[in-house]
């Protein structure tokens, strides 16, 4: 089979799908299969490019501040949720997180989270998606608490040795 040729195009988003390689290497058998894949990178690149759905709810609640949302969006949108949120104290990791998680969950990403925090902060975590973003993690020494295999949204610690 002769392989097609196919346009020359950036990539810039993440590809979970390995979109980028096949039309890189021209891995494509016939036409409908190039136009296929052309089609899925179309949709993929528009999806990663738009604002977070929950953005214009943000403001009505808390302060978003603009590198919050920034942070936000590469991380949906370049890499697809997979980082750890790193930062100097006090800059908003909390924030962060928590739009990211409602961004998630009112967009079907996910239907389950667990929190790993220092055990002094599992309280303040907890309290802040609460009121904040209208998370209701449970903790657990949480009232509710059923056993691990039982919550959606969870919060636990991790001792560092």
């Amino acid at each position: 089979m002769t392989k097609l040729k196919t346009p020359k195009i950036e990539f810039r988003d993440s590809d979970i799908f390995n979109i980028k390689n096949k039309i890189k290497n021209s891995n494509f058998d016939t036409t409908n299969e190039l136009t296929n894949t052309l089609s899925a990178y179309h949709i993929s690149n528009s999806q990663n490019t738009r604002d977070l759905v929950i953005q214009k709810s943000l403001g009505t609640t808390i302060q978003i501040l603009a590198h919050q949302i920034m942070c936000a969006k590469k991380v949906k949108n370049e890499f697809n949720g997979r980082v750890i949120l790193a930062d100097e104290v006090g800059l908003g990791k909390t924030i962060e997180a928590g739009i990211l998680l409602k961004e998630y969950f009112v967009t079907g990403m996910i239907k389950n989270a667990l929190i790993l925090t220092p055990p002094s902060l599992r309280t303040q975590w907890q309290e802040e998606l609460k009121s904040k973003f209208d998370l209701d993690f449970v903790v657990k020494e949480d009232k509710r608490f059923e056993g691990f295999d039982k919550h959606d949204m969870q919060i636990n610690f991790q001792r560092v040795l």
